[in-house]
């Protein structure tokens, strides 16, 4: 399942945004399907039967096996200065599976995920005097994928974890200047292929207290919790290999680009980017049996991001969320009664910047998780996010999205000890 899945993760990870020619390009999240539902909390957030990736230090909390494979599907509304455009993309979007390697104290997980998608075009129309009109063309496409291991374990409350993972990925930039309508100037071309090969890797620390216990006195089906915690990178150096091409070109009979001169040339060079360091923090209250309400904070200092290719700026991005959950009765022997509903909002600034102006970004998801059978060993969950990027402006892009997550978690008990033989 793994193989099939991965190999369905590379031909289909896409997505169509204008701004995905900044950095790396268009990020994707990392949350799983039990986070999106509610605005991806992940500071607090420990669960037993669900991969929280962000925060590795609720690998210690997991006490089923876990296997999680996720897709979704992206509906995007472009709007420009005089124009509108929609764009629709499907993708598998994780495959990962947790390991409770001691029940309730330690555990693992390892997986397969997209780290960042590019695919844009842009073409920008003039005209000279000596040379009538000419095109300037931009285009950008390609995806960076991360393997990972992780392992977190609690002890008196405290929990620690660590995801190594091995980021991997080709990107593929080039601008062309044309001139169709004259026969005495040449056409240029400039390209550069990144293959991307390095290690990355994020920790967390979580702080677990019960603040009201469950007793025969009260009325308490399970006890109240508090959980905080923080996650994040440091900078990290990412060795790339680098092909560049700086030519110009004629076009013969049938279209084909014939070159002319070369400008410059290099084959399998070697250049560094340096990924920012990222620091994410939040709460959650209450109970994952029940009903859970959190919030989360995370920065990422993207604007120490650059590359020899891309100079675009890039600035620190932010984002707030809030979310809740809430099961009916989990005890049920109706699936109905063990459904978890979910909510959330989040508010921040985007990495990318336009025109010197910083993006915003806001949205709101919803979710619901539905048992399969009345044992819950397996779980549908399905979540919406809708929100929009970019400030309103009509000389700006401006991003209406809607996306909706599907996820498929199958828990087991795994390694139990047979009292009979």
């Amino acid at each position: 399942l793994l193989l099939l899945f991965s190999a369905v993760l590379f031909a289909e990870a896409q997505v169509t945004s204008p701004y995905s020619r900044l950095g790396l390009g268009f990020l994707r999240t990392n949350g799983f399907s039990a986070n999106r539902g509610f605005a991806e909390l992940s500071g607090g957030y420990a669960s037993t039967a669900n991969i929280n990736f962000n925060n590795p230090a609720s690998y210690g909390t997991l006490s089923l096996t876990t296997l999680e494979i996720g897709a979704n599907m992206d509906i995007v509304s472009i709007a420009g200065r005089d124009s509108n455009y929609n764009a629709y993309n499907g993708s598998f979007s994780h495959v990962a599976i947790g390991i409770p390697l001691k029940r309730g104290t330690w555990g693992m997980s390892f997986g397969l995920l997209p780290f960042s998608n590019m695919n844009y075009t842009f073409r920008q129309f003039g005209t000279d005097s000596a040379f009538g009109g000419y095109q300037h063309i931009y285009r950008g496409f390609g995806s960076l994928y991360q393997a990972y291991l992780g392992t977190g374990a609690q002890f008196k409350g405290f929990s620690f974890g660590v995801n190594a993972g091995y980021l991997f990925g080709k990107l593929e930039y080039s601008r062309y200047l044309l001139f169709p309508d004259s026969v005495d100037a040449y056409n240029s071309r400039n390209a550069a292929t990144y293959r991307v090969n390095g290690f990355v890797y994020n920790a967390g620390l979580q702080y677990r207290v019960v603040l009201k216990k469950k007793t025969k006195e009260n009325d308490l089906k399970h006890d109240i919790l508090f959980s905080v915690g923080v996650f994040g990178s440091s900078q990290v150096p990412i060795s790339t290999k680098v092909t560049r091409l700086w030519d110009r070109f004629v076009y013969d009979n049938t279209g084909t680009p014939i070159p002319v001169d070369t400008v410059s040339s290099i084959v399998n060079g070697r250049s560094t980017i340096v990924l920012p360091y990222q620091l994410g923090g939040g709460f959650t209250f209450g109970n994952e049996a029940n009903w859970l309400v959190g919030a989360d904070f995370r920065y990422a200092n993207w604007s120490s991001f650059s590359n020899d290719f891309n100079d675009e700026q890039l600035n620190d991005s932010w984002r707030v969320a809030v979310g809740l959950q809430y099961t009916p009765n989990i005890e049920s022997r109706k699936i109905g009664g063990k459904v978890q509903l979910k909510l959330g909002g989040y508010y921040g600034q985007s990495e990318a910047v336009y025109a010197g102006r910083t993006l915003n970004e806001a949205g709101a998801t919803v979710g619901i998780g539905i048992p399969a059978s009345r044992k819950a060993i397996a779980r549908i969950n399905i979540s919406g996010d809708f929100g929009k990027r970019g400030f309103e402006s009509k000389l700006v892009i401006s991003e209406t999205y809607y996306r909706l997550n599907l996820g498929l978690v199958l828990n087991d008990t795994w390694f139990i000890k047979r009292k009979f033989d």
